[in-house]
């Protein structure tokens, strides 16, 4: 089975202590730039309520962020060079 690049970037954020989920949400929206729990779930695969979930994850490790937004919205802070717990 040969890796996308998408799943390549996303083994590579695992070593961050990061679900492949988590990697690849945030790929998703390093891409895409700010998405609502919805678009996210469409891009990677899952089911919206396990967004937020993810989302928690990633806001405590300073990596995304949640914009003051209706319908709520998530934004990547794209800082890959500092490091994660």
């Amino acid at each position: 089975m040969k890796l996308t690049q998408k799943d390549a970037l996303a083994s590579q954020l695992m070593r961050f202590s990061l679900s492949t989920d988590a990697a690849k949400c945030y790929l998703a929206l390093v891409k895409r730039g700010a998405l609502s729990s919805n678009d996210i779930a469409r891009e990677i695969g899952i089911l919206p309520n396990s967004v937020y979930r993810l989302m928690r994850s990633l806001e405590k490790h300073t990596v995304v962020v949640r914009l003051n937004t209706y319908p709520m919205k998530f934004q990547a802070i794209p800082r890959m060079s500092h490091s994660l717990p």
